[in-house]
Formats: C-alpha cells, structure tokens, sequence
C-alpha cells in the first residue's frame, strides 16, 4: 500500500451506563390523529456512546391522554393495559 494506512480501528473503555436516550423520529406532529412517532431508546455512556450488550430491561406505561402508546416490537412482558418490558 506504499506506506499509507488501509484502515484503522478506535476501541474505547467507557465505564458503567449512565443514562437512557430517546430521540424522536419527527419533531412535529399535527394534533389530528393521523400522524405517527417512532421514539427509540437507547443506554448510552457518559460519553454518548451507545451499549449495544446490556441485558438491562426498560419498563414503558401510559397513562392519560386519547391516544395510545403502542409498542412498536415484541416485549417480554405485558404488565398490564399500556404497560411494557423491553431488554435493551
């Protein structure tokens, strides 16, 4: 390769996880009924970095409001009407 570097490769330690991050695929929503919002969870680091092997589980419920929360995969368990369990 004429001495130029092919490829290269960043491992990082990260330290425990810290918090959970969820980010919205749209901002905006028409209060109509029609629209739709995925809102992904993830556990990240103090960096940011996300934990891809965690065997955590996430616990989502609603209450309130006229329009419904529903889970876009499998959980692994219903605790009852509008809540969930995820492992991360």
């Amino acid at each position: 390769m004429e001495g130029k570097e092919g490829a290269s490769a960043v491992l990082k330690t990260s330290g425990p996880p810290v918090a959970l991050r969820l980010t919205a695929d749209h901002t905006k929503l028409t209060a109509d009924g029609q629209n739709l919002s995925f809102v992904f969870i993830e556990l990240v680091y103090q960096q940011g970095n996300v934990v891809y092997d965690s065997n955590r589980q996430v616990a989502i419920s609603q209450s309130g409001g006229k329009y419904s929360l529903i889970p876009a995969r499998m959980p692994i368990c219903v605790c009852g009407p509008h809540q969930w369990v995820y492992t991360h």
